[in-house]
Parts: C-alpha cells; structure tokens; sequence
C-alpha cells in the first residue's frame, strides 16, 4: 500500500486525533506536526502503552484515515 505523509495533512487530521486520543494535548500535537517518533513516544506516556503498543495503534488509526480519505477522492 504507498501511504500518505500525515505531514501534508496535519491540519485536518490534528482534530481528529486530539478527540480519538483524548489524553492528547492540541498544543504538542501542533508543534510536532505530524513526526512520528515523537507521537509514538507522546501516545505511549500519555496512555500507558509500550512505545510498540503505541506505534501499532497510531499505525491502525493512520490506517483508518487514509481509507477515509480515498473514499472522500472518489467521492468528488
């Protein structure tokens, strides 16, 4: 599958992910801008996840909004 850089739509997926991830704070979300490793690493302490817990879930979630957005491309 060739994935998405979530860096080119980090606008609209930093809500997105701010709400699925409650623990999640807006303001470092923003400043990291869609840097993976870092997620990882924010995502793991802020719920209480392993750093590979943590990256199967941000995978699963990614996952999930990329087919959303191929189907919103074929919807137009």
């Amino acid at each position: 599958m060739i994935r998405t850089d979530p860096a080119t739509f980090w606008p609209a997926l930093l809500d997105r992910l701010a709400t699925e991830f409650r623990q999640l704070d807006r303001t470092a979300l923003a400043r990291w801008r869609g840097d993976r490793a870092r997620l990882v690493t924010y995502l793991a302490e802020t719920h209480d996840l392993t750093r590979t817990e943590a990256a199967e879930c941000l995978d699963w979630w990614w996952d999930r909004q990329e087919r959303a957005l191929r189907r919103a491309r074929r919807a137009i």
